[in-house]
């Protein structure tokens, strides 16, 4: 799906069960350039557009420097190990380790 087809989608109302990040790993760095930006700003926005939101390895956005701007995961699956941006403090919400919501970084 073309990212207009998808704005136009959320902005009518759509909802999707899921929504899975893997835009990025762990080579990406700050910040998220257009389309990807204007994508993860949209399904951030959308909070009721996707009922699980689910990021491969490193949400898109988070990196070694910090970021304004990155995908708002509930759940992150950290292939092989936990990746470092995932447990500094300013980036932990994003990955789904906020200790209020009970998400876990797995």
């Amino acid at each position: 799906m073309a990212p207009e087809q998808f704005f136009s989608r959320v902005r009518g109302g759509a909802a999707w069960d899921i929504a899975l990040d893997g835009l990025y790993g762990m080579a990406f760095r700050a910040p998220l350039r257009e389309p990807a930006r204007k994508i993860v700003k949209v399904i951030n926005e959308a909070v009721d557009a996707a009922g699980f939101r689910a990021a491969v390895d490193v949400p898109s956005g988070v990196s070694e420097t910090p970021t304004d701007l990155a995908f708002r995961a509930d759940f992150t699956y950290a292939t092989g190990i936990v990746k470092a941006p995932l447990l500094a403090a300013g980036e932990r919400r994003m990955g789904g380790a906020d200790s209020r919501s009970g998400h876990r970084v797995f």
